[in-house]
Formats: C-alpha cells, structure tokens, sequence
C-alpha cells in the first residue's frame, strides 16, 4: 500500500468522523423510533462514529508496524529497535501538544462564555458538550490542568468531549511498539503466532480496541 493510499483512506475516515458530529448535532438520533433513509444498515454505518475511530486505531497501527517491521526483514535490527525507541518519545508529543493547543483554546472560548448559546439549544448531544465557565480565575486554571491531566488518565476532558479517544491512541502506540520491541528478532511467522495470542487475550480482557493493534502488525508482516 503506497503512502497516497494510505493518506487517501486517513482522508476517508476523517470525513466521515466529520459526518458523524455533524449528525450528532443536528440529526434526529437514532433510537427516536422514526424510520428514516438514514438509519438503513449500510447507510447508517457512515454516520457511526465508533466504526470509524477503530479504523483510525488499525490504520495508524498499520503505518507505524511498516518500517520497523521493513528493517527487520533487512537484518537492520539495530535499526529498527532505534527507530522505535526515537518513536515512543515522538509519539507522546504528536499526540499531547496537539491535543493541549485544542484544550487551551476551547477553555478560553469557555471562559469567554462563547459556548453559552451551545447550552441553549434542543440537542442533548451539543448542549453536554459546551462546557460551563469556571467563575474565577483560579477555579478557571485549576479546571484547566484537570482537563488536561484527564484526557491521559481518565479519557475524559472537559472543554473537548471529542478526546476521549486520544488516551487509547496514547496507549494503543505504547502497546504496539512494546510488542514489536519484543518480536522484532523473530520470524514472520512467530511473530504473527504472537500477535494472534496477544489479539485473543485483548478479547478475553475485554480491550475491545486493542485487537487493531495485533491485526494491524499481522497485516504490515505479510505485506512487506
């Protein structure tokens, strides 16, 4: 799969991550009972957000298992294990200084109360994401450091309900690039052995997303 592949499904997913909140806040939802065109199977997966999050967790897994797991095939292990110990630490910053920029500006447009007309409209789903203003300065900054120390601990944030998925992303990358430290001097076909064991005890822990991580590897192994 070449890179303007992959950037064209990365485009796909966001899209449709974008239809999703868009149907959040101004389409009826779902479980109101009325049939409606949009509520039909096929249809109606474009509009699940959860669906595409996953893809999201398989895809950037796929993208980050390709080179690694390229060097290894090439005998440059030593490659390799530097490549993804220089990963882990770059990971952590693509993922939370993004991610505080966005915290940082929704808490100002909070306490500016901006987000004041989002509570007085008849959707649930725009009024539980618009976030209260704080009062005081000090309770303003204090909620601020929370918000952003739960987003990492909690999943959870309180001036941008839409990260609850960056503390599995987080973790999800961590997870990955453990288990191909662990499996990178193995073969191919070890290596997939271990990641299925891995993919069936996910399951039987009940980590639903994590089963991506072990597909994702599998899939870049035999690719390459």
């Amino acid at each position: 799969m070449t890179s303007y592949e992959l950037q064209g499904l990365r485009g796909l997913a966001a899209v449709f991550v974008v239809i999703t909140h868009i149907k959040t806040g101004f389409v009826p939802p779902f479980s109101n009972g009325l049939p409606t065109w949009y509520k039909l199977p096929l249809i109606r997966s474009t509009w699940e957000g959860d669906t595409w999050v996953t893809f999201f967790f398989l895809l950037t897994s796929y993208v980050n298992c390709i080179k690694p797991l390229k060097q290894a095939r090439a005998g440059q292990h030593e490659a390799a294990l530097m490549g993804l110990a220089s990963s882990t630490f770059r990971r952590v910053w693509r993922l939370v200084l993004p991610c505080t920029v966005a915290t940082v500006f929704s808490w100002v447009i909070c306490e500016l109360r901006l987000y004041d007309g989002g509570k007085a409209v008849g959707n649930d789903w725009l009024r539980n994401t618009s976030p209260h203003s704080a009062g005081s300065v000090v309770k303003a900054v204090s909620s601020l450091f929370k918000a952003m120390w739960r987003t990492w601990t909690h999943g959870t944030n309180a001036y941008d309900e839409n990260q609850w998925t960056m503390m599995w992303f987080l973790r999800a990358s961590m997870l990955l690039f453990v288990a191909l430290l662990a499996t990178l001097r193995a073969s191919p076909k070890w290596r997939s052995v271990i990641m299925v064991g891995l993919c069936v005890m996910s399951w039987a822990t009940k980590q639903r997303m994590l089963p991506t991580l072990e597909t994702a590897c599998i899939g870049a192994d035999k690719i390459q």
